[in-house]
C-alpha cells in the first residue's frame, strides 16, 4: 500500500524558468506556471494542462527515479 501524501498547488515563482514534467515524459515541450508540493518533501513542475495529473502523481511519489516518474505518471492516467 502507497502512502498518500497531503498535495498543494502554488503559482511558479517568476524567478523560475522550468519545463513541465509530465510534458518532458511525453515527449512535449511547455513552460511550467505551478509548482505542485507535496507533503513528502517533493515537488514537480507543471503546466496548466498537467497540473491535475502532476498532484494526483505527487500524492504517492516517493522519489525522483525515471522509472518511478513514469510508472505513476502511467498509474495516473497520463502515459496509455
Amino acid at each position: 500500500m502507497n502512502a498518500m501524501f497531503e498535495v498543494n498547488t502554488a503559482p511558479m515563482p517568476s524567478v523560475f524558468d522550468m519545463p513541465c514534467i509530465a510534458c518532458e515524459i511525453t515527449g512535449g515541450e511547455s513552460s511550467a506556471n505551478n509548482l505542485v508540493e507535496a507533503g513528502s518533501g517533493l515537488g514537480l513542475a507543471a503546466c496548466t494542462s498537467h497540473t491535475d495529473v502532476t498532484a494526483q502523481v505527487m500524492a504517492t511519489l516517493t522519489n525522483y527515479g525515471s522509472a518511478g516518474l513514469h510508472t505513476a505518471f502511467m498509474t495516473a492516467g497520463l502515459l496509455l
